[in-house]
C-alpha cells in the first residue's frame, strides 16, 4: 500500500513546474518502471495529458533500451533458421505485446498436418498462400506498419512478401523442408530443391511456382544477373535487414515515430555489427532502392482503384506547380512518382508512391500503348522494352 501511495505522490511531483524536480522524479520511477506500468494498469487513474505523455515517452524509453541489449544476440545461434526466429521474435516486440511467435508458428504447422493428407513444399505453400483460401497474404497497403510484425501477419493473414517467405521457411523447417529465400530488388521469392529440380514460390502470388522464363523477365525487369540470383542464397542477416528496410518507411509515412526511430536504431545496430564482424560484408547491408515499383510492374490507385503498369518513375514530383496545384490529393512532392498506362483507357496518370499499391491479380492491362513499351507478360509482370517514354499530350 505505502509502494503505491509513492508511486502515486511521484505521479503528483511530474506536474511541478520545475524541471530539475521532474528530472528527480522520473529517474526514481524509471527505477521501478515495471511496478510503475502495473500500478497505472489496475489504479486508471485520470492523468494530466503533459503527465501521460512523460509517462508514456518514459515507457517507451526503457523498452527500447531493453530491446535493444537483446537484439543482436540471434547472430550468435548457429543454425539459420533459429536466428531468424530469433531475430523476427524480437521484431515482434516492438509494439510492447505479448506476442509469442514461436507459438504461433506452432499452431500454424500442427493444424497443417491436421489438414493436409500429403506434406511437401506444394501442399505446404498451398495451405499457407493459395487461392481458394489463403491463410497469409500480400498486404495491397505497403505503407501499413502492420506488415512488418511478424505476429501481427500470422494474427491478421496479411503481410510483406519478404515476411511471408521468411514464415514459409520457419514452418518448412518445422516440417524438415528446407526453404531459402530469393533476393531480387521490390521482389522476394522462396525457394527449394527436389532431387535434381530447384523449384521458386511467390509467396506475393499465391504461392505460385515462377517459371525459368518468369524469372529471367523478373531479373530483366529489375536489371538482375539470372545466375547469379540462382546461385546466391541470402544470409539471416540480408534477410532480417529486409524485413526492417521495408518496415521503416511504413511507420514514417503512418506517423509512428517513435516504432520509426527504434527500427532505424535496430538497423544501424546490426550494420555496425556486420561492419565488425569477420563472417558478414558490409555489403550486404547496402541501403535499398528508393522506389518501391519498378517500369513493368502492376499497380493498383489506393484512392480512386484503377489498375495500372508503370512504365517509368521519377525520384520526386516533376511536374509544374501549375499541375500539382490542380491535384485534388496534392501528396508529397519529395517521394518517388509514377507514370502508369491505366487499364481500360487510354491515358496516362502521374501518380505519388504513397497513392498506390500493387495489384496482384495477374490480370494483363488493356492500354493501346502497352505494346510500344514493353515486351512480354509473364508471371504478372510486363517486361519494359527500350523505348523512351515520353508524355502524351506535351507533357504536365
Amino acid at each position: 500500500m505505502r509502494a503505491n501511495q509513492n508511486i502515486a505522490n511521484l505521479i503528483h511531483l511530474l506536474g511541478c513546474e520545475s524541471q530539475d524536480v521532474r528530472k528527480l522524479v522520473l529517474a526514481e520511477l524509471e527505477k521501478d518502471v515495471d511496478t510503475l506500468h502495473s500500478f497505472l494498469s489496475q489504479k486508471k487513474m485520470s492523468l494530466d495529458p503533459q503527465i501521460s505523455f512523460t509517462l508514456h515517452d518514459l515507457f517507451h524509453k526503457v523498452h527500447a533500451r531493453r530491446l535493444r541489449a537483446k537484439w543482436l544476440r540471434w547472430l550468435d545461434y548457429d543454425n539459420q533458421y533459429e536466428q531468424l526466429e530469433a531475430a523476427l521474435s524480437l521484431l515482434c516486440l516492438q509494439d510492447q505485446g505479448s506476442f509469442d511467435f514461436p507459438r504461433l508458428l506452432d499452431d500454424l504447422v500442427e493444424n497443417f498436418v491436421k489438414t493436409e493428407p500429403v506434406s511437401n513444399y506444394f501442399s505446404l505453400t498451398r495451405y499457407l498462400f493459395g487461392e481458394e483460401k489463403p491463410l497469409l497474404k500480400p498486404l495491397t497497403h505497403f505503407a501499413s506498419p502492420q506488415f512488418g510484425n511478424p505476429a501481427a501477419v500470422l494474427a491478421n493473414g496479411g503481410g510483406h512478401p519478404s515476411l511471408l517467405v521468411c514464415i514459409l521457411m520457419l514452418c518448412g523447417y518445422r516440417l524438415g523442408m528446407s526453404f531459402k529465400g530469393v533476393h531480387l530488388p521490390n521482389q522476394y521469392l522462396a525457394r527449394a530443391k527436389r532431387g535434381d529440380h530447384l523449384y521458386l514460390f511467390n509467396c506475393g502470388n499465391n504461392g505460385r511456382v515462377v517459371s525459368q522464363e518468369g524469372l529471367e523477365v523478373l531479373c530483366l525487369s529489375h536489371g538482375s544477373d539470372v545466375n547469379h540470383v540462382m546461385e546466391y542464397i541470402p544470409t539471416t542477416v540480408e534477410m532480417v535487414a529486409r524485413v526492417l528496410t521495408s518496415l521503416i518507411p511504413a511507420y514514417h509515412q503512418n506517423g509512428f515515430l517513435e516504432h520509426y526511430h527504434l527500427s532505424v536504431t535496430l538497423l544501424n545496430d546490426l550494420r555496425a555489427a556486420v561492419i565488425q564482424s569477420q563472417e558478414y560484408s558490409p555489403q550486404l547491408l547496402a541501403a535499398p532502392q528508393n522506389n518501391l515499383f519498378k517500369p513493368g510492374q502492376l499497380i493498383r490507385h489506393k484512392r480512386y482503384g484503377y489498375r495500372g503498369v508503370v512504365v517509368d518513375f521519377d525520384p520526386q514530383c516533376e511536374a509544374s506547380f501549375n499541375w500539382y496545384s490542380a491535384n485534388r490529393s496534392q501528396p508529397e512532392r519529395s517521394q518517388p512518382w509514377y507514370h502508369i498506362l491505366v487499364n481500360d483507357s487510354d491515358i496516362s496518370s502521374y501518380a505519388a508512391e504513397s497513392n498506390l499499391g500493387p495489384d496482384v491479380s495477374g490480370m494483363e492491362i488493356n492500354h493501346p500503348l502497352v505494346n510500344i513499351y514493353f515486351g512480354k507478360f509473364v508471371d504478372g509482370c510486363y517486361l519494359r522494352n527500350e523505348v523512351k517514354w515520353e508524355l502524351p499530350h506535351g507533357g504536365r
